[in-house]
């Protein structure tokens, strides 16, 4: 059944529009003949986390001259030793740094057999390593 849509649809496109596969988008007014151009719209969400974000300084305190003090956001726990007992008191942890953002497209183009669109069908698209950022 699909193939026999598929072919009515090739056929469709080959008398309207004098090609054997539809455009990936909405033609606009008016609806089919004569057509003046191809919108589409999108929404998209740019998500990201750093695995390690770290900024360093080569300034230490003036009893260790050449040392270097570190700060780092990778998700691990932070620690001091404040009682000299030579382990390390929790203070928190350096939650990694992340970051999101979305925004709407609109594109309008002139008529050509194609248009513009998802082509490959796949609408929601992922990096290999998302969600697990260093992993």
């Amino acid at each position: 059944m699909v193939r026999d849509g598929e072919q009515k649809a090739q056929q469709f496109a080959k008398k309207r529009l004098g090609t054997d596969r539809l455009p990936a988008g909405l033609p606009l007014a008016p609806p089919v003949t004569p057509w003046y151009a191809t919108a589409n719209i999108w929404w998209v969400t740019v998500e990201g986390e750093y695995a390690r974000f770290a900024v360093a300084a080569s300034h230490g305190p003036p009893s260790e001259p050449g040392a270097r003090t570190t700060y780092a956001r990778d998700g691990h726990n932070v620690t001091v030793d404040v009682d000299d007992d030579g382990t390390g008191e929790r203070l928190g942890t350096a939650d990694r740094i992340s970051f999101r953002a979305e925004t709407g497209i609109v594109v309008v183009v002139p008529p050509k057999p194609r248009g513009v669109g998802d082509k490959g069908g796949n609408a929601v698209e992922e990096s290999s390593g998302w969600p697990d950022a260093g992993s």
